[in-house]
């Protein structure tokens, strides 16, 4: 007789071994001796199949209760009516919302903010795989010690901020029902080989921008790190030199990586705050260098405002967008 394995997981030969002497009329205590296994394996493995010609496994749970055709049409309508509540694609469907967030996850529908995505093709994606596997190996409490950089644009008329929509994954999600957006620059400059941007931010005032507000910090914190993307005012040769020549490391993200900088996810909860205690902004009249110091100094009074673990965690998630991005082999993910 064989001897009894300590565990009760069968491979497929003692299954289909099992299976075959059942449907020839062997008595249990018979099977458990040939085969060597407990008696209680031999029941309850009979007990999850039909006894037929094709062994068919039986069926465990409720039946579905959507069809192939149905589960088409689920991910037609959301793409076509990508803000409509979960109650609502409910109701047309006649199932339940259990059902239709089950079946959203096997067909990587979620919601998130409503943004354009950006461009990706097969050089890009390979990049940023690449520099996912860099920095996946530094934990978490790691990147307390980075300083993060982004830029953003304050909408003083844009409505809700929080619009969320449903989104496959690497479907494009173009924006819409934008209004019009101030740009605040601490400076424009002109006529310099180093203005790089058509929106006024140069590379001449972004070194500014570091000299006047963050050098004295990293002289506090020499350890610091700071992270940038590849804005062309980033990599212009007069921004490179200043940090290296102030002896700043630098890290720089793969291009087009929205999705690895977690501050992109701070700037929604501050325009939401720019927008609660400072109404007034959106019908703000006057010139313009009257109305972006009212606006600059709402934002840095809304900044402080901000939850200290929300900017903590998000700094800390790297680690875990590194994980999402290599799980997508360097496309979209759903940060």
């Amino acid at each position: 007789m064989l001897q009894k394995p300590r565990n009760r997981h069968l491979s497929a030969a003692q299954r289909g071994m099992l299976m075959g002497m059942a449907k020839s009329g062997d008595s249990h205590r018979k099977i458990e001796a040939i085969i060597g296994i407990p008696r209680s394996t031999v029941q309850r493995t009979l007990s999850k199949y039909i006894i037929s010609d094709n062994m068919e496994s039986r069926r465990h749970g409720r039946p579905r209760t959507t069809t192939t055709s149905d589960d088409r049409a689920i991910v037609l309508y959301t793409k076509r009516y990508d803000r409509a509540p979960l109650a609502d694609i409910s109701n047309v469907f006649g199932v339940s919302a259990r059902t239709i967030k089950r079946h959203f996850y096997e067909q990587d529908i979620f919601k998130e903010f409503q943004r354009k995505k950006w461009f990706l093709d097969e050089r890009l994606a390979a990049a940023r795989l690449v520099w996912a596997r860099q920095y996946i190996i530094y934990p978490p409490e790691w990147w307390d010690f980075v300083v993060f950089s982004d830029e953003c644009s304050i909408d003083v008329d844009a409505g809700n901020y929080s619009q969320w929509v449903w989104r496959q994954q690497r479907q494009l999600l173009e924006v819409r029902h934008k209004g019009p957006c101030v740009n605040i620059n601490p400076e424009r400059d002109t006529g310099d080989s180093s203005n790089t941007s058509s929106k006024g931010v140069t590379a001449v005032s972004y070194t500014a921008i570091l000299s006047n507000f963050y050098l004295d910090y990293q002289r506090q914190y020499p350890h610091y790190k700071f992270i940038q993307d590849n804005a062309p005012i980033h990599k212009a040769r007069l921004a490179t030199q200043w940090f290296y020549s102030n002896g700043i490391e630098l890290i720089s993200y793969p291009a087009y990586s929205l999705d690895l900088n977690p501050i992109e996810h701070a700037w929604v909860p501050l325009k939401e705050l720019v927008k609660q205690h400072y109404p007034h902004l959106s019908t703000m009249g006057g010139r313009l260098e009257t109305i972006k110091p009212a606006i600059a100094d709402a934002i840095i009074h809304c900044w402080k405002l901000l939850d200290e673990n929300l900017l903590r965690t998000l700094g800390r998630s790297i680690k875990a967008r590194c994980k999402t991005v290599i799980k997508a082999k360097g496309w979209w993910t759903h940060y």
